[in-house]
C-alpha cells in the first residue's frame, strides 16, 4: 500500500497507543502523581488550542481535604461543630478500610 502512496499506520494495541511518542510529546496520554496510587497515566484533551497550550494539572484533592474550608468556611460553623463532626466520623479524612 505504501508503494501506492495509499496513507497507512500500524494497528497498536491499547498499550502500545498510550506508550506512543508522537502520543506522550502532545499530551494525549501523560503520566500523573496520585497521591494513593502513585504514577498513573491518564488520558488528555486529543485536540491542542494555541489560546491554551499547557495541560492543566490533573490532581484531584485527597479524601477530606477541603472539609474544614466548606464546613468552617463556606458555612460558617464554628470549629467546635466541626470538631465534633470528625470526632464522629461524620467527616473523613482517610478512606474506610
Amino acid at each position: 500500500l505504501q508503494a501506492e502512496r495509499v496513507p497507512t499506520a500500524p494497528v497498536l494495541s491499547v498499550d502500545e497507543a498510550a506508550r506512543h511518542p508522537h502520543v506522550r510529546l502532545r499530551g494525549t496520554v501523560a503520566t500523573h502523581h496520585d497521591e494513593l496510587m502513585g504514577p498513573i497515566d491518564l488520558p488528555g484533551p486529543s485536540i491542542r488550542l494555541s489560546a491554551f497550550p499547557d495541560r492543566p494539572d490533573l490532581a484531584a484533592a485527597s479524601l477530606g481535604a477541603h472539609n474544614h474550608e466548606i464546613v468552617c468556611g463556606l458555612l460558617g460553623w464554628p470549629q467546635q461543630r466541626y470538631d465534633e463532626l470528625v470526632e464522629r466520623r461524620v467527616l473523613l479524612s482517610t478512606p474506610v478500610s
